[in-house]
């Protein structure tokens, strides 16, 4: 027997254990395409297969997407420090690791449940994200990625709740079943019309509030009104991906607010939500709840995303143009966010 064929005598039992519910096995990212030299050594092969496990477990969580939650972390921390000064660091560090850590684990859920589902089965899998439906690892991967990223997410929300207030502990909770239900139990919230406006609110709004409370703020009307414009371009983008998924999102059963008001009405919504996202900021401005500097830098940003909401208008939106209009998108949100941050430095100078 061969080095090579040594290194997988176990891949029988392995093959086994991917298999999913619809009875379908599923090979291992780095068993398939990762090649073993049979010269190596078995140290060499063995860092192989743990680099490659790395890469599906970022490609599982989908780590360009966590841009997200990571923006409205960032204005929550600039609107703490303009607020009430710079945070502790030991709170800054915990809450920021737990965010994410919920956040990987809810994406490697949606990638586990969306399969499960049958849902990314009828979508154009040769989209780069959707790795298990494209059989680069197993389900089961995906899985227990969601799994452990949850177990890390109690861990540190706990140790964040010890740094601050033990009310983190019930709200954590709460969000992590959020993730969960998002795409998981009988009635997943992303099959439903409040699919965008539900994760943009967990997403910018509670996390905002979550993040004001755990560095020092207490949550009031100005806190959640400073979370609004997070919510709305959050919302856009979730709105880009439904949009974008309509046909194939009707034949798995789905009812989004793209389905029921076709994807006219869903462009439309993008383009809405950006809109309200840059208004409430306006208006947290002029009435203090931000500072004045955002009157400049917020319509500054508004002018610098407009190119891109043309672009998806011109190109459409459609399983084909999905992937350059994710990455737009997600443009999209970081010209905002970055309007954001900015007025706040210009009013701390």
């Amino acid at each position: 027997m061969s080095k090579q064929s040594k290194l997988f005598q176990n891949s029988e039992s392995f093959e086994r254990a991917t298999l999913d519910l619809h009875g379908e096995s599923h090979k291992s990212f780095y068993y398939k395409d990762l090649w073993f030299s049979p010269k190596a050594d078995f140290k060499s092969n063995r860092l192989l297969k743990s680099a490659q496990s790395i890469l599906n477990f970022f490609a599982v969580v989908e780590i360009r997407t966590k841009l997200v939650s990571v923006t409205t972390l960032a204005v929550a921390l600039l609107y703490v420090w303009w607020r009430a000064g710079f945070p502790r660091v030991a709170p800054l560090v915990l809450m920021w690791a737990a965010t994410l850590a919920v956040d990987m684990g809810t994406t490697a859920f949606n990638n586990y449940f969306d399969y499960m589902h049958g849902t990314d089965r009828y979508r154009d899998v040769n989209e780069p994200d959707k790795v298990v439906a494209r059989g680069h690892v197993g389900p089961s991967f995906a899985f227990w990625s969601a799994f452990w990223c949850f177990c890390a997410a109690v861990v540190l929300g706990f140790f964040t709740a010890l740094s601050s207030t033990l009310w983190i502990i019930p709200i954590g909770v709460v969000c992590m079943l959020a993730g969960f239900c998002y795409t998981g139990g009988p009635l997943p919230i992303s099959r439903t019309p409040v699919g965008e406006l539900f994760a943009g609110g967990f997403l910018g709004m509670v996390l905002f509030g979550i993040a004001n409370r755990v560095w020092g703020v207490a949550f009031d009307g100005s806190v959640l009104l400073a979370g609004v414009p997070s919510s709305l371009w959050i919302a856009a983008i979730l709105m880009v991906n439904n949009t974008c998924d309509i046909e194939g999102d009707r034949e798995a059963g789905r009812k989004t607010l793209a389905i029921r008001l076709g994807p006219g009405a869903g462009e439309l919504f993008v383009i809405l939500y950006g809109l309200s996202g840059f208004a409430f900021g306006i208006l947290a401005s002029i009435i203090g709840v931000f500072p004045r500097a955002h009157l400049a830098t917020l319509p500054v940003a508004l002018l610098a995303v407009i190119p891109f909401w043309h672009a998806m208008h011109r190109d459409g939106y459609t399983h084909a143009t999905k992937g350059r209009n994710m990455q737009r998108i997600l443009k999209i949100l970081l010209l905002s966010s970055i309007g954001m941050l900015a007025g706040f430095v210009a009013d701390m100078m």
